[in-house]
């Protein structure tokens, strides 16, 4: 027999799941987006190092063409420079076909989305902010990260071994629900100083070098070619043997200078830099907002700031992958 005086107990779909399965399959998700980070971070590196070798390739091309042409060695060891230059500069586009191309580029801006996808979708979920609210389903949460890995299916045949050490740290994420203070300080306050001012600052540095050596080959190509240029007149002037020889060095330098510059551009230090410090300056205006808000501890207040904190990281990644699926950009890459 029942006891009459007991109450029926409404079970939310937070409390229908256990702190332990919710804890679990959180767990299991921050392992799945370092999966994906690694596998993202995998292609990027395939892509530099490709990318970079592109770029040797060119320009030992050029240097040992140019070597052969401008030295007195005999006719074997000139055309066994002029042969090794060919194969390196016929590396080149090579490269950009197989190496480089529009779907490499393509995999792993998808990897990186799903990397991100997947954070986002945690932070929503522990913060309450939309879709999931105060009542946070865990079912609802597990669709969503299923639909979010699906897209990407095909995708999964590549490596991406996850490190103990990352194994580690996945663990040590955050599980149990956050309020907004810990809200701010875990997601807001680690993208601002811990990603995107500091990733702001890295390109903002690459770009100043890059520049520098373009400008400086570049001057010094035109050194080149005006001191050749004077010998060639017919200048009666008394210079070393040698320098009449720095003519056919101009274009090892033009072709130095360029390689530089389509590294420049595939990378896209500027924009990244631009970009990272503008998203980073609007997190801080929504975090200085939600913390001067009178009405900071109201849940629908709450809400609100999550899901703006989120769309802007959203957007951020957007552009993000709008700009490297660009038909123009990832032809650079």
């Amino acid at each position: 027999m029942s006891d009459q005086n007991s109450t029926p107990i409404a079970l939310t779909a937070a409390s229908a799941t256990s702190s332990f399965s919710r804890s679990r399959i959180l767990t299991d998700t921050w392992l799945l987006q370092a999966k994906w980070s690694t596998r993202a971070t995998n292609f990027k590196r395939g892509l530099e190092r490709w990318r970079d070798w592109a770029a040797a390739a060119g320009i030992l091309g050029a240097f040992l063409a140019t070597l052969a042409a401008t030295t007195d060695l005999d006719p074997t060891a000139r055309s066994t420079l002029a042969i090794v230059g060919a194969v390196a500069l016929a590396f080149v586009p090579y490269t950009a076909m197989y190496r480089t191309s529009r779907e490499q580029v393509r995999n792993w801006v998808r990897a990186r989305s799903v990397s991100e996808g997947l954070k986002e979708d945690i932070y929503r979920f522990l913060a309450g902010g939309p879709p999931y609210g105060a009542d946070r389903d865990m079912r609802q949460f597990v669709d969503r990260r299923d639909a979010i890995l699906n897209a990407a299916g095909d995708l999964e045949k590549y490596d991406a071994e996850v490190t103990a050490e990352q194994s580690s740290q996945a663990e040590k994420r955050p599980t149990a629900p956050l309020n907004a203070d810990e809200y701010v300080d875990k997601r807001v306050n680690q993208q601002i100083t811990g990603y995107y001012e500091k990733q702001s600052r890295r390109n903002a540095r690459r770009a100043g070098l890059f520049r520098q050596c373009v400008f400086s080959v570049g001057l010094l190509a035109a050194i080149f070619g005006v001191i050749s240029s004077g010998t060639a007149g017919g200048f009666r002037w008394d210079v070393p043997q040698w320098i009449p020889q720095l003519g056919p060095w101009v274009a090892v330098l033009t072709t130095i200078s360029a390689a530089v510059t389509a590294h420049m551009a595939a990378a896209r230090y500027d924009e990244l830099s631009v970009n990272y410090a503008a998203t980073a300056r609007q997190l801080t205006r929504l975090r200085d907002r939600f913390d001067s808000d009178p009405q900071r501890a109201d849940q629908a207040v709450i809400e609100k700031f999550v899901d703006e904190v989120e769309s802007a990281i959203s957007s951020e990644n957007e552009t993000w992958r709008a700009a490297w699926t660009d038909e123009k950009t990832a032809a650079t890459a």
